[in-house]
């Protein structure tokens, strides 16, 4: 597994990312109004750090750096449990500069 910083390429395969992942998670929430803009809309002026193995997105962060907050932390359903998030939250950690 490999973590970058967000590319422009990123944002098609994020973008389905977060929303297939919010739908699973949060079923009991009205999706019907939810679309693939979001992910630009909710990290907008956010650092991102993607997780990816072999050309695969396994997850992101997305830090709001000025506030030294973690506003994102998504992992591809069928990527969790494998300590992907754990090692974003490390890599998110390694860019404050204080806590939040």
């Amino acid at each position: 597994m490999h973590i970058r910083s967000f590319q422009n390429h990123d944002r098609a395969p994020l973008s389905e990312l977060f929303l297939n992942t919010r739908k699973l998670s949060w079923p009991w929430l009205d999706s019907s109004k939810w679309g693939l803009s979001d992910f630009e809309k909710y990290t907008e002026n956010e650092m991102i750090l993607v997780a990816e193995k072999d050309q695969e997105y396994l997850g992101f962060a997305s830090i709001f750096l000025q506030e030294n907050f973690l506003h994102h932390l998504f992992i591809a359903p069928n990527a969790q449990n494998q300590g992907i998030g754990t090692a974003l939250l490390h890599a998110a950690e390694q860019l404050f500069t204080d806590t939040g």
